[in-house]
């Protein structure tokens, strides 16, 4: 035996599929149908002028490379200072774990002089050169 709900939900189905057919038969004339492609005009690239300088050449520029790695190593230190600083008051304070907490604390201390010095040495380095 069927289930009653079966024969409603079929006949919809199937009229759903004859009013489908019926539609594709009234637009089919023997045309294909295309979509239309969106058209905009490209925007024009300027070249470069004499007023306007090359912005490739005016990105590169030359660094000294001792000046380039103290520079990559203070932005280092500084992150993991801070978050080795952060991380130990927040193992202190909320976690309840003096010895982890306080050993981040003193990385983050240590960072944190490190960054100092090397802070100075950078801004004398380039005292020096100007």
């Amino acid at each position: 035996m069927s289930d009653p709900l079966d024969d409603p939900i079929e006949e919809l189905v199937e009229t759903a599929e004859d009013a489908l057919d019926a539609e594709a038969e009234e637009d089919d004339d023997g045309r294909e149908l295309s979509v239309p492609s969106p058209s905009a005009p490209r925007p024009s690239t300027p070249e470069p002028s004499a007023d306007r300088p090359d912005t490739d050449r005016r990105l590169s520029v030359d660094v000294d490379s001792t000046l380039g790695a103290l520079f990559a190593a203070l932005v280092l230190s500084i992150k993991f200072g801070l978050l080795a600083l952060t991380l130990g008051v927040l193992f202190l304070v909320v976690a309840g774990r003096p010895l982890v907490g306080g050993l981040l604390l003193a990385v983050g201390l240590v960072l944190a002089v490190y960054t100092g010095v090397r802070y100075r040495q950078a801004t004398a380095l380039i005292a020096e050169k100007q």
